[in-house]
């Protein structure tokens, strides 16, 4: 009997709850374009659908499940920030996370204040409604490309300007192609 039960929470899909930015549809196709300009460069590489792009602001965990109170919290904290607009220019390709198959990234070589600042304070929100981004305090903005294997070449790349209008609560499903926006919250002019 517990061998059963074992194997079917073994068997339910990963539920991820987190705050990103959402490229604009504009800014979707000069990202696609740095992709095909270096899909040459890593042969092996699983590449991410476009629809899926994002940068990760806080990353709120995972679990077995639909969390609709962590929802509710995270809703909270997003109402008591108001962020200010801002470019973000991805410049570079970095390699980050697992060594063995790192995503490949376009990335910031430089954070604009107010990116810093609203990161900052979306964060302190998040822990007065009993939430920890599992990012802590660090910003790195990147968005993947792929997945590729070890030392993938780190090509030269056209730099994407991003200007956020806003950003999104997310929730994803292992399985599922799209992601699903629980929330939006505009950045002041």
């Amino acid at each position: 009997m517990q061998k059963d039960l074992f194997a079917t929470v073994e068997r339910l899909p990963t539920h991820r709850l987190f705050f990103a930015l959402r490229p604009a549809a504009a800014e979707c196709r000069a990202v696609e374009a740095v992709a095909a300009s270096v899909r040459g460069t890593v042969p092996t590489a699983h590449w991410v659908r476009p629809s899926r792009h994002h940068l990760t602001l806080h990353y709120l965990g995972q679990s077995a499940g639909p969390r609709a109170e962590q929802v509710a919290q995270a809703g909270e904290a997003a109402g008591r920030v108001q962020g200010r607009a801002f470019v973000l220019a991805l410049d570079r390709l970095a390699a980050l996370g697992d060594r063995r198959r790192p995503a490949l990234a376009l990335a910031a070589s430089v954070v604009p204040e107010p990116l810093r600042a609203f990161h900052a304070a979306l964060g302190r929100q998040l822990l007065a409604v009993g939430l920890r981004s599992e990012t802590g305090g660090s910003l790195l903005p990147h968005l993947t490309l792929a997945y590729v294997d070890p030392d993938p070449p780190l090509v030269p790349v056209a730099p994407v300007l991003l200007r956020p209008a806003g950003f999104q609560l997310v929730y994803s499903v292992d399985g599922q192609r799209e992601y699903t926006v629980l929330g939006e919250w505009p950045f002041a002019a």
